[in-house]
């Protein structure tokens, strides 16, 4: 199973009324969480990859978001998608979209809630 999207392949998320199962290729959350301690986020093993989000805030640089990778063959990880915003730049139009390279063309895609609170990476 993938948790990639195909930006061609239709809504990346459901529209007013629509259900969950109708979107094609839906993303699979592999983060979403409301910061505590200002770390959180579960390690996820996904296609040979291993992926970790990790959440904090600050008051200079306002919510961080950042998701690391590990490749079964590497020994360190890579960040491979970065955001930073205050809570106000974080609303559902808010995303950002990290292609990786040429050979992983896969995207990610974070999210934030009309009151900042909450960050969804796909």
């Amino acid at each position: 199973m993938s948790i990639w999207n195909d930006i061609a392949g239709g809504p990346l998320l459901p529209t007013a009324g629509q259900d969950c199962t109708e979107v094609a290729d839906e993303p699979l959350s592999i983060f979403s969480e409301r910061p505590a301690e200002g770390l959180v986020g579960p390690l996820v093993w996904c296609d040979h990859m291993d992926l970790l989000a990790t959440m904090h805030v600050t008051p200079e640089e306002g919510r961080s978001v950042k998701v690391w990778r590990l490749l079964s063959d590497e020994k360190t990880p890579s960040c491979l998608f970065s955001y930073k915003g205050h809570s106000a730049d974080w609303y559902p139009t808010a995303v950002a979209w990290s292609p990786r390279s040429l050979s992983h063309p896969e995207q990610l895609l974070a999210v934030g809630d009309e009151r900042g609170d909450i960050a969804l990476v796909y």
